[in-house]
């Protein structure tokens, strides 16, 4: 006589839990693997506006999530607007985006201070300076954060025509060429330039080296205090006291993670991405 076969139930279907990762999974590469959707969040001010030197120099931000937040890959983001600039002038930017800012201070929702940076401009030019993306990825991080790693460009030569008067403080960049068609001006002749920047944040609380993930529900603040005087963070060929830059349109862009359960933690098998 023949049996017939006995039908077995497959693997649960998978679905989605935002709140909790299986037991032992952590992601990334000394963890447990799992399946996941990633989409970038924006987070606002909370005092929107128009922020810098003659402006409000803090912005506040207040971020919470009910995914997984993905702290190593989050950027302020903003529009980087040259106010001011003298006739004959030429201004670039030292240290990029991340060279406006003075101080960062990380709170949790009861107000009790995380972390702090001070000279946190000083701090991320280094970081970057001897990071891989300024070996490998120079032109990548000139466009997006105006941050310029090969500094000894020739553009960037204190004997060409002109000179540099005044310096920033964060001393990435030691000279800048006096023409006005220098490829990295932030600013020339009088122009007024607007250009939008990113910077990726740095500190312990965004793990840049740990890369591990936030879990739901965490609220915590960001308080960025933007330098007291543009001349801290602008290298102009003249001595130009006039020489100014606000940011507008600024957020917090960070990816949460959206963690697809398939039953068995075992049985996953793809790293987040």
């Amino acid at each position: 006589m023949q049996t017939q076969p006995v039908a077995t139930p497959g693997p649960p279907p998978p679905f989605t839990n935002m709140t909790s990762l299986p037991d032992q999974a952590k992601g990334y590469t000394d963890s447990v693997l799992m399946k996941s959707e990633r989409v970038t969040a924006k987070f606002f001010p909370q005092n929107n506006g128009t922020f810098g030197p003659n402006q409000a120099t803090t912005i506040r931000f207040d971020v919470t999530s009910t995914m997984f937040l993905d702290l190593s890959r989050a950027q302020l983001v903003a529009d980087f607007n040259m106010e001011t600039l003298a006739a004959t002038n030429n201004c670039i930017l030292d240290g990029g985006l991340g060279g406006t800012i003075s101080r960062i201070s990380i709170m949790n929702a009861a107000g009790q201070l995380l972390e702090r940076i001070d000279d946190y401009a000083l701090l991320q030019t280094v970081l970057l300076q001897c990071s891989d993306r300024a070996r490998t990825h120079a032109d990548e991080l000139w466009l997006s954060e105006g941050f310029i790693a090969n500094s000894a460009d020739p553009s960037l030569d204190l004997t060409s025509t002109g000179g540099i008067t005044t310096t920033g403080q964060n001393n990435n960049v030691p000279s800048i060429r006096g023409s006005a068609d220098d490829m990295y001006a932030i600013g020339s002749d009088a122009g007024v330039v607007t250009r939008q920047l990113s910077h990726r944040l740095h500190g312990a609380w965004f793990q840049t080296q740990r890369k591990k993930l936030l879990p739901p529900g965490i609220a915590f603040r960001v308080e960025i205090e933007l330098v007291d005087s543009a001349h801290e963070c602008l290298q102009s060929q003249t001595a130009d006291a006039s020489a100014n830059f606000n940011l507008t349109n600024v957020f917090l862009n960070i990816p949460t993670v959206q963690i697809m359960s398939q039953g068995d933690p075992l049985d996953i098998t793809i790293v987040l991405t």
